[in-house]
């Protein structure tokens, strides 16, 4: 039997029974059954129609492309004879009259059929037989092969008639008692009705949307050949695939763009193909358009639901299957650059917190040395403050050696003075557990570690005493100690010697380093100068010092200010000079505000074209012509954004019109550009076809300090702010577009024409604006 063959038995039973059976003894209900038949009946009528319309309409194209007069006329009756049987085949199997039917006929169906469908379908056959012979006699070759499968076409639909005609007119035949028997394309039919399930069962998520070789789906192979020829026509390249099974190979092994899948097919139907895609994490983002001779209500919401991009019904419009592909290769393209763009900011990110970590291992390790040295500095400034205030040389004496153990952690510190009658070393002062037994020691000079250091003026570091044969053991013996490290240095008035300060045994550590000899050195520095009672003399030298100081960090911030002047609103300047003690405080507050926008049309791709030097020379030359007018005006510039530029105007007073500032700065723009551009006629003619757009909106914004407790910008934000520059991108170059809130504010002073409105990403209501005339001067007032 024959793909189109249909034999139907019957038996009492099984119509007081009412169910259907298929080869494999399902049982299904006889009104799945009997939508089963008919979509199968749809289906098969169809699938030669497509042919019919798909190829005639080919050869048209080809014909008028060709100039082949003499065979457009029988194609288009070839053509226009296809589509009338499609608008029968359609009517005479509307599932919602076949549905709503109460006594069905088989055979006045079968009858009906043929009849309805036998003049337009005469047509098409001998329509073809003239076009063959036109062509054969025309020697256009190229014509024949596809007029020939139109005729194939139009006999298979023909011997299809015959078969339902034939099928109808059996007696037992009752659609109420439906028993099919085994045929591939039956099958096919019970598998697709049988994997739709009713509407509201489940969810798919809809697909996301990848870009341009297409897969072509489809178990017919005339439909194959029309649809490829269709797309490479229209310039896409495209892969075939005759099953499902075939098709999942396929995008398994190669990327392909988007699919054009067929519903009906061996092994795999196309629904079976959806869902396995949809499944699959690498394959779901591949756009599917399924195209069947099927048009249930239930197969098309499903094949939406299960993540289809579109569905076409056979015979496809052409003009419709081209929008429709163009269109979900363009989601796919958006898509795969949102995919691009994700994977680059996330590969920037990535970047940046390593560089994050490095800057703060780094500020870590900077901070941790500060913390250090800070601790180190208010321990001198203690030993310097607490020495200068006593004048007893015994007590200085005293607070050297206590300040020396604190300042350089150590466990046990000495002070060691030259006594001028002895020319001997003798132990002023000794801290720690061996201190008391060294009090009444004396030490030559050029002896030992001290008297080394008393003799020779240098200071000494040594890591590990017992290793330094200038070490004496004795008096660790002498008094029980433990010496590892000493760190000794000399006391000098006016370059002579006057003593020795040493300590042992950094505490935490195994020894003493270069840094702490250099402390230590400035340590001994200050003792000196307490010994040679100079604390006048170091008290007057500070206050110079410090007045000296004062008066540079003075000069400095006055020239900082006036370099911030440029970068920073002037008002924020002038609040940080008043709260120069004080910390900025994150916040804002709610104003009501003009906000202007203005960029340059096609900036980039005149930089392009342009020096860098020559490209920074001329924004300088035209932001500060922009921002002289703005400033004029009354407005701060918030911040310049590449060639564009964003300004505030806030009310200066109750009664002022900041609005109208505001209009009038982006009309002195307009007209200052036109100003420029004379200058530039000579030596700057690239310049002269540049326009820059301008938009304005007025309502309420939060002002005042954003960012985080280290780095923040005195801006405004708000959705009206985000509105000023949605109205900047839709102006028109060379003009100023206004909001309506801006316009009900200046509508008495400037004229203004009312465009159409604009629709804006996360308002409800579209934005009605205003296009300001420019006239060929302003006074600027």
């Amino acid at each position: 039997m024959g793909d189109g063959d249909f034999a139907i038995e019957g038996s009492d039973s099984e119509k007081e029974e009412g169910i259907f059976k298929d080869t494999g003894d399902r049982v299904l209900d006889i009104d799945r059954a009997r939508r089963a038949f008919f979509a199968h009946m749809r289906h098969e009528l169809r699938t030669p129609l497509n042919a019919i319309i798909g190829y005639s309409e080919m050869l048209l194209e080809e014909a008028e492309d060709l100039g082949q007069g003499e065979l457009i006329s029988g194609l288009q009756k070839v053509h226009e004879a296809g589509r009338q049987l499609l608008s029968l085949v359609n009517n005479i199997l509307d599932p919602l009259k076949i549905e709503a039917a109460v006594n069905f006929d088989p055979e006045s169906f079968g009858a009906s059929i043929r009849k309805e469908l036998h003049t337009p379908l005469s047509q098409v056959i001998s329509y073809c037989k003239r076009l063959l012979e036109d062509a054969e006699g025309l020697g256009q070759e190229a014509f024949i092969s596809d007029t020939q499968k139109i005729h194939a076409a139009g006999n298979r639909l023909s011997a299809l008639i015959d078969d339902i005609l034939n099928f109808s007119s059996k007696p037992e035949v009752n659609t109420m008692d439906l028993s099919l028997k085994t045929s591939d394309t039956l099958t096919m039919v019970q598998d697709v009705m049988t994997t739709i399930r009713p509407l509201g069962e489940g969810h798919v998520r809809a697909p996301e949307i990848e870009q341009n070789l297409i897969l072509v789906v489809d178990d017919n192979e005339t439909n194959r050949d029309m649809l490829s020829r269709r797309l490479e026509r229209e310039g896409y390249p495209v892969v075939v695939a005759e099953n499902g099974r075939r098709a999942l190979e396929m995008i398994q092994a190669r990327k392909f763009d988007l699919v054009l899948l067929d519903m009906m097919m061996p092994e795999m139907n196309g629904y079976q193909v959806l869902e396995y895609m949809k499944m699959d994490p690498t394959l779901r983002h591949i756009p599917v358009i399924m195209i069947s001779a099927m048009d249930e209500i239930d197969s098309v919401v499903r094949c939406i639901e299960m993540g289809a991009e579109d569905y076409l019904p056979k015979p496809f419009n052409p003009v419709l299957l081209k929008a429709r592909i163009g269109a979900s290769l363009e989601r796919k393209r958006l898509h795969d650059r949102e995919v691009s763009y994700r994977q680059q900011l996330e590969a920037f990110n990535e970047n940046l917190e390593q560089r994050v970590e490095a800057a703060t291992a780094q500020i870590k390790n900077y901070t941790q040395l500060l913390e250090r040295r800070l601790r180190e500095m208010e321990a001198m400034r203690d030993v310097s403050i607490a020495i200068s205030s006593v004048m007893d040389v015994n007590l200085v004496l005293t607070l050297i050696m206590d300040k020396s153990k604190e300042v350089m952690n150590a466990e046990a510190s000495s002070l060691l003075m030259l006594d001028k009658n002895l020319g001997k070393l003798r132990f002023h002062v000794a801290r720690g557990t061996a201190g008391a037994a060294l009090q009444s020691v004396t030490v030559d000079l050029g002896q030992g570690i001290a008297g080394w250091v008393a003799k020779t003026g240098e200071p000494l570091l040594i890591p590990d005493a017992y290793k330094d044969p200038r070490f004496d053991p004795s008096y660790d013996k002498r008094s029980g100690f433990r010496t590892r490290s000493i760190l000794t240095v000399p006391l000098k008035v006016k370059e002579e010697v006057t003593g020795v300060v040493q300590v042992i045994n950094k505490i935490g550590q195994e020894s003493f380093d270069e840094h702490d000899l250099n402390l230590f050195l400035s340590f001994a520095s200050q003792a000196s100068v307490a010994l040679e009672n100079a604390q006048l003399y170091e008290q007057t030298k500070a206050m110079a010092e410090d007045l000296r100081k004062a008066l540079e960090n003075e000069r400095r911030l006055a020239i900082e200010k006036e370099k911030m002047g440029a970068y920073i609103p002037k008002h924020v300047v002038d609040e940080i000079s008043r709260n120069r003690e004080q910390k900025l405080a994150l916040g804002g507050k709610t104003v009501r505000a003009t906000i202007l926008f203005s960029d340059i049309k096609g900036f980039t791709r005149l930089a392009e074209t342009m020096e860098p030097q020559k490209v920074v020379s001329f924004l300088n030359v035209y932001m500060t012509a922009m921002a002289n007018i703005i400033e004029e005006e009354g407005g701060i510039i918030d911040k310049f954004i590449g060639d564009g530029i964003m300004a505030v105007f806030t009310p200066l007073d109750e009664e002022d019109n900041h609005a109208l500032r505001a209009v009038r700065s982006g009309i002195r723009m307009q007209q200052k550009l036109r100003e420029l551009q004379k200058d530039w006629a000579v030596n700057r003619p690239e310049l002269m076809g540049l326009q820059i757009r301008v938009g304005i909106n007025t309502g309420e914004v939060v002002a005042g300090n954003i960012g985080s407790e280290t780095r923040m910008d005195y801006t405004v934000i708000g959705d009206n702010v985000n509105l000023a520059s949605r109205i900047e991108s839709a102006c028109r170059p060379g003009e100023v577009f206004i909001s309506e809130s801006t316009y009900q504010n200046v509508k008495e002073f400037i004229v203004g024409t009312k465009m159409d409105p604009l629709s804006v990403k996360n308002r409800v209501k579209p934005v009605q604006t205003y296009s300001i005339q420019i006239p060929p001067s302003v006074d600027g007032e």
